[in-house]
């Protein structure tokens, strides 16, 4: 998964979790599309840097 990942990335990372193939994920409607952005954004949250501190 790229640092900064496209909605594709994200589309791909949801049918690996629900065992689906991405020509199944393709052909979800646009409103079913923003349900799944919407549950594997909330997985995905901004990771705390690292350092000295």
């Amino acid at each position: 998964m790229p640092m900064q990942p496209v909605f594709s990335d994200l589309m791909d990372v949801a049918g690996a979790l629900c065992g689906r193939p991405p020509v199944f994920m393709n052909r979800l409607s646009v409103a079913d599309g923003i349900k799944v952005m919407e549950a594997v954004s909330a997985f995905l949250e901004p990771i705390l840097p690292t350092g000295e501190k």
